[in-house]
């Protein structure tokens, strides 16, 4: 897969300081949204997942301290490269930016070369990080991001009493396809899984690739219920999808909800997904619940865009 152009947001309260900010990064080549306050930046954060955020230190809802305190916090966004921008004589904003996790700073008013120097420098570091947390074929998150934010999401789901769920996904007769067409086939199939994956989940959501063609989603606030539903949908997308050389491809799926009396929420999702297996691939089967036959379904769309 070719290397995507570089994703940066830019965030300020000033609407003339994010389009200045637009003119100078779009200039660059790469694709900027932009953000008026922390929140709402945020929120785009965990959306778009850019490479570097340029965030101004003051602003209402959320400033800037904080939001680089959150993204740095978060084991699925800290790669993210974080340049803050302070007033020239602010150095108390400087320390605080830093403590909090800024990986560097600049004074406006800035110059725009220095301002793009800085860019490119978080840009050339961001890729190094990116190795650390996504899968280089699917470009899903990795089995190291997936076991971090499971321990994060099953401490919550415990203090707080909310549902935690998990469905393991697994391509049938994968070898097969590799053994008929070639490896390069397989990997395609592997990446347009990964995007059907990726495309119909919500952003709340955790789409991992485990290991060879098995993949993984991890669901907060979502019970055994929903999660068999999303399996489903899931399901009838892949089936229904044209994959290139090899055509039809089918996949498994195994569902468990995280409780404390049954702890190990993968090893459930795995011993669904193997009944699933057995009887008869192209299934749905939940840890408490009937496997589900095949069968058609109202595809479901939960669009992130990233």
């Amino acid at each position: 897969m070719e290397e995507p152009t570089p994703k940066i947001l830019a965030v300020d309260d000033s609407e003339n300081v994010l389009k200045t900010l637009t003119r100078i990064i779009s200039k660059g080549g790469y694709r900027v949204d932009t953000a008026p306050d922390g929140a709402a930046a945020l929120d785009k954060i965990r959306e778009w997942l850019p490479d570097v955020v340029v965030l101004d230190v003051v602003m209402p809802v959320m400033d800037g301290i904080e939001l680089c305190r959150r993204i740095k916090d978060d084991p699925t966004l800290n790669f993210i490269w974080v340049l803050m921008l302070t007033d020239k004589d602010h150095v108390a904003d400087e320390v605080t930016g830093l403590d909090a996790g800024a990986d560097d700073y600049i004074a406006k008013p800035f110059y725009p070369d220095v301002l793009m120097a800085r860019v490119r420098k978080g840009l050339r570091i961001v890729r190094e990080r990116r190795d650390a947390f996504f899968d280089g074929l699917t470009r899903l998150y990795n089995k190291r991001v997936f076991e971090l934010l499971l321990k994060q999401e099953t401490a919550k789901s415990e203090r707080y009493d909310t549902p935690l769920s998990l469905i393991l996904v697994d391509l049938d007769h994968f070898k097969s396809v590799n053994d008929t067409h070639g490896h390069a086939a397989g990997d395609t199939v592997l990446q347009h899984l990964a995007a059907i994956l990726r495309d119909n989940t919500r952003v709340s959501d955790l789409a991992v690739r485990w290991g060879g063609e098995e993949m993984a989603v991890l669901l907060p606030q979502t019970d055994e219920k929903g999660a068999l539903a999303m399996a489903e949908n899931l399901r009838g997308l892949i089936e229904s999808h044209d994959f290139p050389v090899v055509g039809q491809v089918t996949a498994s799926f195994g569902v468990a909800q995280y409780s404390a009396q049954a702890p190990d929420l993968f090893s459930a999702a795995d011993r669904a997904l193997y009944r699933a297996k057995q009887q008869g691939r192209n299934q749905v089967a939940g840890e408490s619940a009937e496997v589900q036959q095949a069968q058609p379904t109202t595809i479901l769309a939960y669009p992130k865009s990233l």
